[in-house]
């Protein structure tokens, strides 16, 4: 969602391809809210080279991460970032994060705090197994620090993904699990304890 949670962006996938040789049916779109009522989605990043969704929307909504399976990324899923001149005008050409984030396995679910702390989930920076949840940070130069796995509790050997946080407070929020102590396929196992690197 944007700042003032007024307009939303989100994924949208076709149950199936839509013909028999066509392998992308996930896009991105948005809605906005008009009084008690939103607007008509409106596609807002599609691509022929793969599928995109996930996204993660800076608070001026010029910047974009989002996850795809763009051809000439480093491995299944990689994540992205497209920029636009302003919120009115369409998203340019993605651009890779770069192999300091992507890797050869899938880099999913990405989470914009304060626009220039990453966070996403990855089974591909080794970890404790399954899709673990790690952070980056931006530089100055707008260069991604090398990640940093979240750790236990929030990381097991179960798929753990999916991390938002509550407002302008990294320490509370969400996040999801399969582990095995759930109610049965992806769970959000409660909120989280105060989170702070140290």
């Amino acid at each position: 969602a944007n700042e003032k949670y007024s307009t939303i962006y989100y994924t949208r996938c076709e149950k199936t391809p839509k013909t028999k040789n066509d392998s992308v049916w996930c896009v991105i779109q948005k809605t906005t809210r008009s009084g008690s009522r939103w607007t008509k989605p409106e596609l807002v990043l599609s691509s022929t080279a793969g599928n995109v969704g996930h996204p993660a929307l800076a608070a001026d909504e010029i910047t974009m991460i989002f996850a795809g399976s763009l051809t000439g990324g480093y491995g299944n899923k990689d994540l992205w970032m497209v920029s636009r001149e302003s919120a009115r005008k369409p998203f340019q050409e993605p651009v890779n994060l770069g192999n300091e984030i992507n890797t050869s396995g899938d880099e999913l679910f990405p989470f914009l705090f304060d626009d220039s702390t990453l966070y996403f989930a990855s089974d591909g920076h080794g970890g404790f197994g399954g899709l673990d949840l790690y952070v980056s940070h931006r530089d100055y130069a707008g260069n991604w620090s090398k990640p940093v796995n979240l750790g236990a509790p929030l990381n097991t050997i179960a798929d753990d993904f999916g991390i938002a946080f509550h407002e302008n407070d990294a320490s509370k929020g969400y996040f999801c699990s399969n582990r095995p102590d759930g109610l049965g396929g992806d769970d959000m196992p409660g909120a989280l304890e105060p989170l702070r690197e140290t």
